[in-house]
């Protein structure tokens, strides 16, 4: 199946773009989006960083199953005071 992943900002694929399409195995789960090579280079210098996660615009776990045409969204947690 196809899901498309969608970086929001400072997180960029390594060609600067913030979509990706990715080929997951049926029954992946966002997890498994995130061990992607693309997504794992673009989100290597945020590793120690909290990210919330959207599929299809709504707040899931990393445990949340995909289905083929999905969009998972990877936010970086906003901090600050």
């Amino acid at each position: 199946m196809t899901v498309t992943v969608k970086l929001y900002t400072p997180l960029r694929f390594e060609d600067g773009s913030d979509y990706k399409e990715v080929v997951l195995a049926p029954g992946a789960t966002v997890e498994d989006a995130l061990k992607t090579p693309h997504v794992v280079k673009s989100m290597a210098e945020y590793k120690q960083e909290v990210y919330i996660f959207a599929r299809d615009s709504v707040l899931v776990k990393e445990d949340a199953l995909l289905e083929d045409g999905q969009t998972v969204s990877i936010i970086l947690y906003p901090t600050g005071g």
